[in-house]
């Protein structure tokens, strides 16, 4: 019989816990085609894909080298009895220790110990790839928020019809999948989605009508933005209502990191190979600008503390230019604490391999009071719509590197000259003239008329 007809994942379901996620009865698990043997535990398929992943087969390796079928068929084979034994101790509740004793007693060697340990109690034997968990949120729930007739009573969506008429608006909602939320009245979803098409997560904003997020009062009287997650108002809601919450969600509560990758992923399945990645930090802000300048591809990473390779894996090897807020280009002190610029995270990003610019538009165009206040892309352009043609170049063609500060640079004093230049060096030179100083006569003029040569070596760095 061929290798990989020896063992097989069963055709009438077997099943058990998974040894990654430990949900119950989700684990399909592998048999000997032969004999119809269930293998051990560790071996199978996790049910839940999407959000678990797990997969371990009998020809696999673990960490010692082997995999099941060196052992069953291979010159390292252990006796079945062993791995029974050892199998029936652990589910009267013995320790891995007490099952080593056992086996030492049946006179195992030390390697044949370890590997029946391995597969008895594998919380060490597994590669860690095969216990990556995923978490997203179900399509129903992303479907449902996607309701055309819903955008009537989004703030943001009505702000984008208003600014850049119905039409735009809805293909700029559809493109980076905008979704509408019943958490309160208006509210918007943007949601995070991986290039595996998961459901990573979905934030929850209410916007006032200048753009920018609205606010509420708190029973402290302090004042906090209205933003939220998908998950948490979905649990608030059950909870509220005395109702049980769903395997899914409980989980995704309780592991999820519900922003792992870039807002914007999607355009990826349309976008050329060659297009530019232009990263910016709110969702929002990706929004307006791609309506400005639909020939980049924009996307945001949600805060600028989210600026780490393990969010870009999706755009390595794409040109990608940073844009970052008017306040977050430079490291700032706050507390005693150093917090990061966008210009230090992209010099992280380069060690790590990713290859990004970082544009100094709004270094050179925003305020001393727009600075201050933060201002991003979307905010310039929607105060400005009338001059946006203006930037319309820099934008076109992105990644300008960011110069030194002026103020850094010492600059040598204008000198005058103490003699006039005669009035016709200015005279253009006649036909078939030929040179009427010689390079030695000329460097020793040079050294004659020193202030010559610094006036125009300073003019250098004007």
């Amino acid at each position: 019989m061929e290798k990989n007809h020896i063992y097989r994942l069963a055709k009438k379901s077997i099943k058990s816990d998974c040894p990654a996620c430990g949900h119950k009865k989700k684990l399909s698990r592998f048999v000997k085609v032969a004999t119809g043997e269930v293998l051990p535990e560790i071996y199978g398929r996790c049910d839940r894909q999407n959000d678990c992943g797990y997969f371990f087969g009998p020809y696999q390796k673990g960490p010692d080298g082997q995999s099941y079928y060196d052992l069953d068929e291979g010159a390292n084979r252990v006796p079945k009895d062993w791995i029974k034994g050892a199998g029936a101790l652990k589910r009267k509740g013995k320790s891995e220790s007490e099952a080593r004793s056992w086996l030492e007693g049946q006179a195992a060697t030390p390697e044949q110990v370890e590997r029946v340990c391995q597969i008895i109690f594998p919380a060490n034997a597994l590669p860690a790839r095969t216990t990556q968990r995923f978490f997203s949120i179900p399509d129903d729930i992303f479907q449902k928020s996607l309701s055309p007739s819903a955008y009537k009573y989004n703030v943001f969506a009505q702000l984008l019809e208003k600014q850049f008429g119905s039409s735009k608006a809805l293909l700029l909602l559809s493109r980076f999948n905008v979704g509408t939320s019943a958490r309160w009245p208006g509210a918007t979803v943007f949601w995070y989605i991986d290039p595996a098409g998961r459901k990573r997560g979905g934030q929850i904003k209410l916007f006032a009508e200048d753009w920018h997020t609205a606010k509420y009062t708190n029973r402290d009287g302090h004042r906090r933005a209205m933003v939220d997650w998908t998950h948490s108002a979905l649990r608030r809601r059950l909870q509220q209502a005395g109702d049980e919450l769903p395997e899914w969600l409980a989980d995704y509560c309780q592991y999820a990191d519900c922003s792992p990758c870039l807002f914007g992923l999607t355009q990826l399945h349309d976008a050329p190979r060659d297009a530019t990645i232009a990263i910016v930090e709110s969702p929002k802000t990706a929004i307006v600008c791609a309506a400005f300048f639909p020939e980049l591809v924009w996307m945001a990473v949600g805060a600028k503390s989210y600026l780490k390779p393990e969010r870009l894996e999706a755009v390595r090897g794409r040109r990608i230019v940073l844009y970052p807020d008017a306040d977050a280009y430079h490291d700032i002190l706050k507390e005693g604490k150093r917090i990061k610029g966008w210009l230090t995270l992209a010099e992280e990003l380069q060690r790590a391999g990713i290859d990004v610019e970082v544009s100094d538009f709004l270094e050179k165009t925003a305020t001393p009071e727009q600075k201050r206040d933060g201002f991003d892309l979307a905010d310039l352009l929607l105060k400005e719509p009338p001059t946006v043609s203006q930037f319309a170049e820099q934008l076109a063609n992105p990644g300008i590197t960011l110069r030194p500060d002026e103020t850094d640079i010492e600059r040598l004093p204008p000198l005058v000259a103490d003699e006039p230049s005669p009035a016709d060096w200015d005279n253009p030179s006649p036909p078939g003239a030929v040179p009427m100083i010689s390079a030695k006569s000329f460097h020793e003029w040079q050294q004659q008329h020193r202030h010559f040569s610094t006036l125009g070596a300073s003019s250098l760095t004007q």
